[in-house]
């Protein structure tokens, strides 16, 4: 039988394995507008999208070595 902090574990990886899925989809859709022959409002967009992304792995990559200290 699992004691709870194993169940609390268990949960946090299927978290962060489902945000990493998602970080992973939003960049795909996001590849497409930072190519040049976007305009530059839609490139001004995608990147400003992309720091964020980039924040959200940030704080995964931070809360994962949380867990493991």
């Amino acid at each position: 039988m699992r004691t709870a902090r194993q169940r609390k574990q268990a949960e946090d990886r299927r978290e962060i394995t489902d945000e990493r899925r998602r970080i992973r989809q939003e960049l795909r859709h996001l590849a497409p507008s930072l190519h040049e022959g976007v305009d530059t409002a839609q490139r001004a967009a995608a990147a400003q999208k992309l720091q964020a992304l980039e924040q959200r792995l940030d704080w995964l990559e931070a809360y994962l070595n949380r867990g493991l200290q």
